[in-house]
């Protein structure tokens, strides 16, 4: 089952429904997200992985905004989650 993933210019993550007519979680973050890698099955477990403009990269972990957060010195532009480990590409030509 496949579900749409939102970002907003209000630092939300909106997860919505199959429809796409309502929203099936929503998530706060400090920083408005620009780019996504997304992989599990939201009702089992899943990951998102959110790339924002002030540098930081922020984990949702099964419904929980994680606390330890990923700084890069430029802002993401692409994130990619290969096994076990997640690669950053900053605007700064840096992975």
């Amino acid at each position: 089952m496949q579900q749409l993933v939102i970002g907003t210019e209000g630092c939300q993550i909106l997860v919505l429904h199959q429809n796409a007519m309502e929203v099936r979680k929503e998530f706060e973050l400090k920083s408005v997200p620009v780019c996504f890698s997304i992989e599990g099955c939201f009702d089992l477990e899943y990951r998102i992985w959110v790339g924002c403009r002030d540098g930081r990269v922020y984990q949702i972990k099964s419904g929980n905004v994680q606390h330890n957060i990923i700084t890069i010195d430029s802002k993401p532009i692409a994130i990619v989650r290969i096994d076990k480990q997640v690669f950053v590409a900053g605007m700064d030509n840096h992975i």
